[in-house]
């Protein structure tokens, strides 16, 4: 196979930013440094009403921001170094954020109705 092309190298940079910014985004999360708001987060009626729903949901879509952005930036230079190209690289490298996305919705959902662990102040 012959080297990259312009399109490869555009799609291939574009994943690695999107990694980057579900890295940063996920990052407040997981240290609960984001307080309830209507801007940005995990946003139900329960998770903006309960501040122990939202860090709760926040932090498990957190992780799951941080895993599905460096999953997403393995893939992405993978595909890369196999020199997979035009319509097939993108499509890989798609799949991790579809999955990720996915999860972070269900354990989002889950994480909010949980009851807090019974050792641990209600917040």
């Amino acid at each position: 196979m012959g080297g990259m092309g312009a399109g490869e190298m555009i799609l291939g940079g574009l994943y690695l930013v999107v990694s980057l910014i579900l890295i940063g985004l996920g990052v407040p999360f997981l240290m609960d440094k984001v307080p309830p708001n209507s801007w940005y987060g995990f946003r139900t009626p329960r998770t903006l009403n309960d501040p122990g729903a939202w860090y709760r949901a926040n932090r498990a879509c957190g992780l799951w921001c941080v895993i599905t952005g460096c999953v997403t930036a393995v893939v992405t230079i993978a595909t890369y170094a196999a020199s997979i190209r035009v319509p097939t690289a993108p499509l890989i490298t798609l799949a991790p954020v579809v999955l990720g996305i996915v999860g972070m919705g269900i354990h989002g959902c889950i994480a909010a109705r949980r009851d807090p662990p019974s050792d641990q102040p209600l917040e």
